[in-house]
């Protein structure tokens, strides 16, 4: 009986160190890959901020990925006084060429595809076996997302916000530890490590969309906000895409991002 005993007591035992054994290896695993899947921080910028320099000089030194395509995926949330949605996304983009987006729910069913190219959007549901498609313009997205964008404007507030200015008009105005460039239209913040830390958009002289920009990582290589918060004022709606991973520059295959649409599916014009 006692043997009996001492035999399960050892077994026991060498369970116990075992499953500690695994659960440190598990552990160790996980940080190992946590560390080397995750975006890098960035170093600190090594320019400095110069409120004598000209609007050139400063934009040379300002980050900004300047990319022709850009493939990921993201966390996307959407909010407005009616409802609140969180999704996952695949996402990818070619500048003066198209924007794509699965989105699809925690558990992988897809709620919609889009595809926003320079004339045209298309976006299909799935679920409703419905196709929405029309002009590529700020009031169609609108229709489809309630906030106003176009393709053109997505891609300078991911690649290079500067484009948004206006080369006549813009000037340079230091704004307690930032330095603010801005046109009649536009006003960009930008923070002492020469990051743009917000952008404001304004229409008709008044405050129409707020972008913010949050958590620097290195991705690709390249310095790019984890965090993007769009907030459109004039329709109470704010969009936040929250990056896990991002890769630049890869050639992407045009025929992989179009929808295929079933025979029996239901068109709705945009336009009409």
């Amino acid at each position: 009986m006692n043997s009996n005993y001492q035999q399960c007591h050892n077994l026991a035992d060498l369970y116990y160190s075992s499953s500690r054994i695994g659960l440190l290896i598990l552990t160790s695993l996980i940080c190992i890959c946590s560390l080397s899947c995750a975006p890098k921080h960035i170093s600190p910028n090594t320019h400095s901020l110069n409120i004598s320099d000209s609007s050139e000089e400063i934009e040379k030194k300002i980050y900004s990925p300047n990319f022709m395509t850009l493939r990921g995926h993201a966390k996307i949330s959407y909010k407005n006084k009616e409802k609140l949605s969180r999704l996952n996304a695949f996402i990818a983009l070619e500048k003066d060429e198209f924007l794509y987006i699965d989105a699809f729910h925690f558990f992988g069913t897809i709620v919609y595809q889009l595809k926003l190219q320079k004339h045209q959007v298309y976006a299909f549901y799935p679920r409703e076996n419905t196709l929405y498609k029309g002009k590529s313009t700020k009031e169609n997205f609108y229709r489809l997302f309630n906030i106003k964008l176009t393709l053109k404007n997505l891609y300078f507030l991911l690649s290079n916000p500067l484009l948004l200015l206006d080369n006549n008009t813009k000037k340079i105005t230091p704004v307690n530890e930032e330095i603010l460039l801005e046109d009649l239209t536009t006003k960009i913040y930008i923070n002492k490590e020469l990051q743009i830390t917000r952008i404001i958009l304004y229409e008709d002289q008044k405050e129409s969309m707020t972008i913010f920009y949050k958590n620097y990582a290195q991705f690709s290589q390249k310095a790019f906000p984890k965090e993007l918060e769009i907030i459109d004022h004039m329709n109470a709606s704010t969009l936040t895409m929250k990056f896990t991973d991002i890769t630049f520059e890869e050639t992407l295959d045009k025929k992989r991002f179009d929808i295929a649409i079933p025979g029996d599916a239901i068109i709705r014009n945009l336009d009409e």
